[in-house]
């Protein structure tokens, strides 16, 4: 086996598509694109097999590598809902090898680029087995998650009644009531002709949503790339001219995937946010989506918003991942950064 630098998108796409165990968008081709677009470094490392267990020069795993900073010139590496094995025709002990030569590329780029750590975390469910074989492969779980470590998934193949009659009462209600007060919902793109004054709006709306609801957001330019390499599309409700919800939406691999949203403090007794998610849960099938993922949901700050989603497929229960994991590249300084970590967090 050895480690390659993958160039060609039709290739890289048609592996994650054909082998991620989730909707494979944090390890797409356009996914390593907006992370370059926002100044990050990258690379999209495949492990080829060359001794004919599967055939020569066969794609057996992928990883797409995205460097972090951290203080006093540190970094670290962290592959997003990654890396991608080809398990199903992959015994373990082949896992288990592919593996070996991935972190062996790993720490030969972590000593070049000073990286402390590769941060993952896997498409996989959290079951006892799967922490087991991380902490088999000397991966540390990670005080941080970088992604959500439950979320809702609803399953499109069913048909619009159906999707109707699963929802809790009140969230088919509110959606009727949307309507019957004039709101209206409606999809922009980059594209369109309207599209830089819908993100200027949407980014105003999101900056009310953090300061009411006490969240952190990113940079401006963070979502600006997002829209602009059209990686996500924002669709917006609106009353009488006026922005009352919006919401970021990407669509791969046969799933929609609501990264953002935002909400105005007014008006919010016309319930547009229940209309707002029906309309892109309907826009998802049409458009031939298989899935509608409402990334993450839990308990805490996020019973609220929890509440709000699960409205939509009450009897669903939440898909739990195996959460944020870190191997360490340099041990002595990693062991240095999660002590001083610990401490900080006191």
């Amino acid at each position: 086996m050895k480690v390659v630098e993958i160039e060609d998108k039709a290739q890289w796409d048609f592996f994650v598509k054909s082998h991620a165990l989730d909707n494979g968008f944090l390890q797409s081709w356009s996914w390593g694109e907006f992370q370059k677009s926002v100044g990050k470094k990258i690379w999209r490392l495949g492990v080829m097999d060359i001794s004919g267990h599967i055939g020569v020069d066969e794609l057996l795993a992928c990883a797409l590598v995205v460097k972090y900073p951290l203080p006093l010139g540190a970094s670290y590496f962290y592959t997003p809902r990654g890396p991608i094995l080809r398990a199903k025709k992959a015994g373990p002990l082949l896992v288990l090898n592919i593996l070996d030569v991935l972190f062996h590329e790993i720490k030969i780029k972590g000593e070049k680029e000073g990286a402390l750590f590769w941060r993952i975390d896997p498409p996989v469910f959290n079951t006892e087995g799967v922490q087991s074989l991380m902490k088999t492969l000397h991966f540390r779980k990670s005080q941080h998650e970088m992604q959500p470590k439950n979320t809702l998934i609803i399953d499109l193949r069913k048909s619009e009644e159906e999707l109707l009659a699963a929802m809790h009462q009140k969230t088919r209600y509110n959606i009727g009531l949307a309507k019957k007060k004039g709101v209206n919902v409606r999809l922009s793109g980059a594209e369109t002709k309207e599209g830089g004054q819908d993100f200027e709006k949407f980014w105003d709306l999101l900056q009310e949503t953090a300061k009411r609801d006490k969240f952190r957001t990113h940079q401006k330019k963070y979502y600006e790339k997002l829209f602009q390499t059209k990686t996500g599309v924002i669709f917006i409700a609106e009353r009488q001219g006026v922005f009352l919800a919006a919401a970021m939406v990407c669509f791969f691999n046969n799933w929609a995937l609501y990264l953002h949203g935002a909400s105005c403090s007014h008006q919010r007794e016309v319930m547009a946010p229940y209309l707002l998610h029906w309309f892109a849960i309907k826009e998802a099938k049409r458009l031939g989506c298989l899935f509608y993922d409402f990334w993450g949901v839990g308990e805490g700050s996020w019973a609220g918003f929890s509440r709000f989603k699960q409205g939509f497929s009450p009897e669903t229960p939440p898909t739990p991942y195996v959460g944020t994991w870190e191997y360490p590249l340099t041990y002595w300084r990693y062991s240095l950064y999660s002590s001083a970590l610990r401490l900080w967090r006191r």
